[in-house]
């Protein structure tokens, strides 16, 4: 299994995101890539809206499963979501979907309002 950590950071409005993939401390691998994500609310607005969106995943192949948990800073506040389990397919199609609840992403979306205000 490889642990993997993706950091998001939006570059357009839409949905081309730049990631700095690291493998965990027992490989020396770095990789680089570009992530295309899902569209929907609340998930794009959060993106444009954090300082930085941090996705980590560990795969099994063997049982096509992903284990991932969502960290988001908004600000000086750093939010983290409970690592879930999600099927690969899910995982591949919208990985932020798939990995954040829709429901936490719409609270942490509205919070980055809240502290905007003060």
């Amino acid at each position: 299994m490889k642990a993997i950590t993706l950091i998001l950071l939006a570059l357009t409005s839409f949905n081309l995101f730049a990631i700095d993939t690291s493998i965990d401390e027992k490989s020396t691998e770095t990789i680089s890539a570009k992530l295309y994500s899902h569209q929907g609310y609340p998930y794009k607005q959060l993106i444009n809206r954090a300082n930085q969106v941090k996705l980590s995943f560990t795969e099994s192949k063997a049982k096509k499963l992903v284990t991932c948990r969502v960290n988001v800073a908004l600000g000086n506040e750093v939010f983290d979501s409970p690592k879930v389990t999600v099927t690969n397919a899910a995982f591949t199609e919208k990985p932020l979907a798939s990995c954040l609840a829709r429901n936490q992403a719409k609270a942490w979306l509205a919070a980055s309002f809240a502290r905007k205000r003060h």
